[in-house]
């Protein structure tokens, strides 16, 4: 049996390629910044520190999108998540 298409909504398809997109970036500015000297080589630093950042907000955003959207799972998950478990 197929898989559900529509298993994640649109928002949590984005946050989750946006952060991983930001995990790579991580990985390549430190790398860069190890390759550098000088000036460049903090400018590397900031950014690095700025998408860091970033990703930890745009994590905590995809957390709390998954608790306000929370549906039970159908399918072959046999335990509801933790989120939807929670009275509100």
């Amino acid at each position: 049996m197929a898989e559900p298409r529509n298993r994640y909504s649109t928002v949590s398809l984005a946050l989750h390629w946006i952060i991983a997109l930001g995990v790579l970036a991580q990985v390549l500015l430190i790398t860069a910044h190890e390759k550098t000297e000088g000036v460049l080589s903090g400018q590397f630093v900031m950014l690095h520190k700025s998408v860091g950042i970033t990703i930890l907000v745009l994590t905590l955003a995809r957390i709390g999108w998954r608790r306000a959207t929370c549906r039970a799972g159908k399918g072959r998950r046999r335990v509801r998540p933790m989120c939807c478990s929670m009275s509100s």
